[in-house]
Formats: structure tokens, sequence, C-alpha cells
């Protein structure tokens, strides 16, 4: 009793940390006698802790005992699982260094333990209360349209793609996605020549260079079956977390060729990460009509139009803020 006393003569601080490739968005909540009081967002382009972030972050939570912190996990090294039999984790992947969570005693992620332990230590001088795989943040944003449609679901992050395939709740598919891997696919398949000095053909080994193409046709499509992990137990979501939304944060500007280039790259992984998903005896295929797409990013629009010409899907798009959804997270799990 009394410790309920003391605890509402305080606000409490929910600290959200979303760390992408080129910046790192804080966005906090301050709430008194559960009513949010004022929301902060800040943009620091940077992508590691430094002491401008802890300033501000210590500005808020300095003058409470009852602050939380939160993250987005961006290990490079996670996944999900349409089990949580740990007799079928090693049918799907190779989690022996990785921590696992079962989510609503259906599905599970993981996430390296290495990966885990290197965002702690970077995040010591404040703490972290709770980490949340972005597959946690997809199938919130998404509860509603998860529970009664068979679908594909992605988040849009600045280089990253959380994947996954629900029917009627249940987990068929994921896969954590990085667009630099696209980028250096493309790479590997570029030959460049220098047109103005020629070819001479007499001085060219005909069979070492068909070995070299034998090599490039070797290359398989990208398959990054990596996904997500969180520290906290999940618990299932209120309904109406499902509609939080909000205006794409502000970033470095991209221009509209740079756009273009993301977008069909991002269609890219899509496209392949869709077909392992058909072709894989390990996963239930089911005929997919429908995408439903949540960008972070504000700029992920013009993927639409590849998903709905080249794979023929029906796309409903919406923004997200993860920080929003974040902070929301971590106030269920204090329930």
């Amino acid at each position: 009793m009394f410790g309920k006393i003391f605890e509402s003569l305080y606000i409490k601080v929910f600290v959200n940390i979303v760390i992408s490739d080129t910046k790192t968005i804080i966005y906090i909540e301050n709430i008194a006698k559960k009513r949010v009081i004022s929301k902060i967002e800040k943009v620091f382009e940077v992508t590691s802790f430094n002491k401008d972030i802890q300033r501000f972050i210590s500005n808020y939570i300095d003058e409470t005992p009852y602050f939380y912190i939160s993250i987005l996990n961006n290990a490079s090294e996670q996944g999900a699982m349409p089990t949580c039999l740990k007799s079928k984790y090693f049918y799907y992947e190779d989690v022996s260094d990785s921590k696992i969570v079962c989510i609503s005693k259906k599905w599970s992620t993981f996430t390296s333990k290495k990966e885990l332990s290197s965002l702690e230590t970077k995040y010591k001088k404040i703490g972290v209360d709770f980490l949340f795989s972005p597959f946690i943040i997809l199938t919130t944003f998404f509860k509603k349209e998860i529970i009664k449609d068979v679908a594909l679901y992605i988040m849009l992050e600045e280089k990253k793609i959380s994947l996954t395939i629900f029917r009627n709740s249940e987990l068929l598919y994921a896969n954590y996605l990085n667009v630099e891997d696209s980028v250096e696919e493309e790479n590997l398949l570029t030959y460049d020549v220098d047109l103005d000095d020629g070819i001479d053909l007499e001085d060219v080994d005909a069979m070492e260079h068909i070995d070299m193409f034998d090599d490039f046709a070797d290359i398989e499509d990208l398959d990054d079956l990596d996904d997500i992990d969180e520290f906290s137990d999940a618990k299932d979501i209120d309904d109406n977390f499902a509609s939080l939304e909000s205006e794409p944060t502000i970033g470095v500007p991209v221009t509209q060729e740079d756009t273009f280039s993301v977008d069909y790259q991002r269609f890219s992984l899509i496209q392949n990460a869709v077909n392992y998903f058909y072709n894989d005896e390990k996963y239930e295929s089911i005929f997919l009509e429908n995408i439903y797409i949540a960008d972070s990013t504000g700029v992920g629009a013009g993927l639409s139009q590849y998903l709905e010409e080249e794979m023929f899907l029906t796309v409903h798009f919406r923004i997200l803020n993860i920080g929003i959804i974040l902070s929301k997270l971590a106030q269920e799990e204090l329930k």
C-alpha cells in the first residue's frame, strides 16, 4: 500500500531506443496517473551510445526512480521459428549459441548470445530493462490482421526487413533480411570490362574464364534466416495496440534515385524469401494474396508497385513509429 502511494508521487519515464544503420532515435513518454503527459523524440546521427545520448536521457530519468529503458533488438544474428518445441529448434536453425524465447506457446524467437551480451555492455551506464524483437513490434502492430488473415507481414527499417507469414495467428515462416546483403550480391554479379582498352582474344585463357563464370553460376538466392529475441517473457498485447501508428520520424534526406534503388533491393529480398518459403519442404506452403507493410522509414511506398506488378500481391501499407510501440510494450510488461 505504502509503495503504491510513494509511486504515485513520481512520474514514470519510458525511454525507447531505436538504433538503425545510420542513426539512433530516442522516443520518451512521461506518464503520470496512467496518462501520457508529454512525448519527446530526438534523432542522433550516430549508431553508438555516446555522451550526448546519455546526457539527453539523464535529463529525463534523474528526477524519478521510476524509469524504464527499452531497446529494439537490432542484432544481425537473430531469427524466428514456427515452433516452441526444443526438439524441433534445430530442424529450422542452428540455435546452439542463441537465447530463445517462446511466444504465446506457438512460435519462438532467437538471438545470438554474443550480440545480446555486447548490447548489454554498450548500455550498461543506463541499463536495459526490455529488449524487444522486431517481430514482436511487427506482430503487435498488425495483431488484428494476423488473427483473421492469411498473409505476408513485413516491417521496413532503414536497411533491415522483418518478414513473416501468418495464417490465423499461426506463424508459418519468418526471415530477418539485410538490404546490404542484396547490394553485396549484386556487386558479385557485376563483371567490369574497360571498353577503351578492348579485349585481345588471343591473350585470353578461355578455360580460365569459363571456370570464372561457373563460379558465378553457383551463387544461390539470398535466404538469410536471421530473426529475433528479447530479454523479457512475451505477453499477449491488447488489441488497441495494433492500431498504433504515427508520422515517420525525421531522418537523413533521401533522393528519389536512392529510394528507387533501395525499394528494388527490398523487393528482391522479399521475392527471394517468399520463393524460399514455397520451395523448402520444412515449411507448409500456402498461396499468398495479401501483404501488410509497416514502414518505419517513411520512404518505402515505392516498394508497393514492385510487389503488385511482379508478385501480384494486394498491398496494405501503413506508417509505423517503432518508439511508440516499444513504449506500449514496456508498459504492458509492467502490468
